[in-house]
């Protein structure tokens, strides 16, 4: 089973993927935005 959590609604914005109970992938958007609390491309991340 694979599943993909996502957290866009509060100041962190951060995607997680899990399959057979072994996280596979995960990002926070800081990370990629390099702004702390950074919500600016929040719909890109799940891309």
């Amino acid at each position: 089973m694979r599943i993909l959590g996502v957290n866009a609604l509060f100041h962190d914005p951060a995607a997680a993927l899990v399959a057979d109970g072994r996280t596979v992938a995960a990002a926070e958007e800081e990370r990629s935005s390099r702004r702390e609390h950074g919500m600016a491309r929040v719909r890109e991340g799940a891309r």
